[in-house]
């Protein structure tokens, strides 16, 4: 067995990670995703719907009583998305609009305060005083359908067919069953009875699947891109390939391997570096070229130990092994 050391590969090309924010930008290398978990601070936004992956307990309001009736919108086939868009956003709206009215009963106060209209503070304090009782009700109008929410439980089957739905209208190519999905190169993983998926080991709390699509749809685009060193990436994939086959170019060597090498190499293992990641890496370098020097990479289909990498056209190729072919240096110095 080859003595490998992850160190002699030498450096990977930079990769600019998931969830860039315009006001947080966070560049890391390759495999280097799993510290990112614990700095959120500058790589997850609040505008995106992102928040840290370690698993805070949630605790749910205690129902104070059995909620009642709140409009047709809700039945027994009702899932939590359901009462969302049903009595929980018409109680919003109630809530919104005794709050707009309680902000103009205030300008009209501060306003006689400013022009010294003593003769109609006593209307006007009396006006706010029954608005604020108004803003009180919608609450508590708001808490009950925030109960009946909590309380219902997700119809997953329906939910699965939505998210796949809402994929498909954001033409992203999904694989897999629910609660796990490869949206490539992300996986995505739904913990509905916490609240969360785990999109690339990132926790999301967007949970409506039209918005979850969109999200996942403008991080792709985002991935798409991000910065990317070709040479430095066919440049380690030549080194891994002369390490794992003992400098025997025309051995062809697992691509499994080359991504476990590459992943050592940055210390963090095949979680920091994930085989999505890899995969997307080498449809990049497809797109970019597949010569480096005198040598062409030279990439083999298979159907054991595969890496799943997308094509040009919209297709799938299974790619099992790495060969490497060198150019003659004479045919070289012909042409020249």
């Amino acid at each position: 067995m080859l003595n490998v050391r992850p160190t002699d590969i030498g450096p990977l090309p930079k990769q600019t990670d998931l969830f860039i924010t315009d006001d947080d930008v966070k560049v890391q290398s390759l495999g280097a995703a799993s510290s990112a978990e614990t700095e959120t601070g500058a790589v997850c936004s609040a505008r995106s719907g992102v928040v840290p992956s370690a698993e805070a307990e949630v605790v749910s309001p205690p129902l104070l009583s059995p909620p009642p009736p709140l409009g047709s919108h809700a039945s027994a086939e009702s899932d939590p998305i359901a009462v969302l868009d049903g009595p929980y956003q018409e109680a919003t709206a109630a809530l919104d609009k005794a709050h707009k009215k309680q902000q103009a009963l205030v300008r009209r106060l501060a306003r006689a305060v400013r022009l010294g209209e003593t003769h109609t503070l006593a209307q006007l304090e009396a006006d706010l005083g029954r608005q604020l009782s108004e803003c009180n009700d919608r609450l508590v109008e708001l808490c009950k359908a925030g109960e009946a929410l909590r309380a219902q439980p997700w119809s997953l089957e329906a939910y699965a067919r939505a998210f796949e739905a809402a994929c498909r209208a954001e033409s992203l190519a999904v694989d897999g069953r629910f609660p796990e999905y490869v949206a490539f190169p992300f996986s995505v993983q739904f913990h509905l009875e916490d609240g969360y998926v785990l999109v690339n080991r990132h926790k999301v709390n967007i949970l409506r699947p039209v918005a979850l699509a969109k999200f996942i749809r403008d991080e792709l685009d985002r991935r798409e891109r991000s910065s990317f060193n070709a040479a430095r990436f066919r440049q380690a994939l030549i080194r891994a390939h002369e390490l794992l086959s003992g400098k025997d170019p025309n051995r062809p060597v697992s691509l499994r391997e080359i991504h476990h090498l590459l992943s050592l190499r940055e210390g963090s293992g095949a979680a920091g570096y994930s085989i999505y990641q890899f995969a997307f890496d080498i449809y990049r370098v497809r797109k970019d070229g597949l010569t480096e020097g005198r040598c062409h990479l030279a990439f083999i289909q298979g159907r054991r130990s595969t890496v799943t990498v997308p094509t040009s056209n919209g297709g799938k190729e299974n790619l099992t092994a790495l060969q490497l072919r060198w150019e003659p240096e004479e045919s070289r110095v012909s042409e020249q």
